[in-house]
């Protein structure tokens, strides 16, 4: 039989370590108990959360939930990540999607048919919409425009706008009606299965500050 462990003749860095551990369990939990309250704006000043309805929301992330759509057709499932301006995760909220106007008009020209031979891209290379094609897009009110091509617009261009300006559908979409303007996008199997409308997803690279980024666009059905 063995006999009982006298807690007088336990080494004493066992004991601290056991203290040790207590104070950390401890300790942690308080932080998480306290990061919960200021995210929710119980604690800390009010002027100092950036707030969405009554939560303490900075930053929302969507990203695929599980990744196994690899062709049209596929189910993708989205899942949304809600945290603060410290980064805390925002458990129990649920995001909703809202705008007036959420229009993103795409334009393919079979630019990227011609993908990899370079002989055939440099001959097709330069369509895009002109101006009066920018201004029937500014005028249906979409969100977004996007091309096949790496300048979206027509190169070189036809009218060049007052004053005159290599770009002019940059300065008429992007400076003067703040509509975004996507480049190099893959239209060619959404093209060959003939669709014509569908839910457009691009997501930007979380860069704070950023006027460009690089973009994952997806398209579902």
């Amino acid at each position: 039989m063995t006999p009982p462990i006298n807690p007088a003749a336990t080494p004493w860095y066992r004991q601290a370590s056991k203290l040790v551990t207590a104070v950390a369990s401890t300790g942690a939990a308080c932080v998480s108990i306290f990061t919960f309250l200021y995210s929710y704006g119980i604690l800390g000043k009010s002027e100092a959360h950036q707030t969405v309805g009554n939560l303490g929301v900075a930053w929302v992330g969507v990203r695929p939930a599980v990744d196994t759509a690899t062709a049209i057709g596929d189910t993708l499932h989205l899942a949304a990540t809600i945290t603060d301006k410290a980064g805390a995760i925002l458990v129990g909220t649920s995001p909703a999607w809202s705008s007036e106007n959420s229009h993103v008009a795409l334009v393919r020209s079979g630019y990227l048919a011609h993908w990899p031979d370079p002989e055939e891209l440099a001959a097709h290379r330069g369509a895009g919409p002109d101006l009066s094609a920018a201004e029937l897009l500014a005028g249906r009110g979409v969100l977004a425009a996007g091309s096949d091509t790496e300048t979206f617009e027509v190169q070189p261009a036809p009218e060049r706008g007052t004053p005159a300006n290599p770009q002019p559908v940059h300065t008429l979409l992007l400076i003067e009606r703040g509509i975004y303007i996507l480049e190099s996008l893959d239209l060619e199997e959404i093209a060959r299965a003939g669709l014509t409308e569908f839910l457009f997803v691009a997501l930007p690279l979380s860069i704070r500050g950023a006027t460009g980024s690089m973009l994952d666009p997806v398209a579902i059905t």
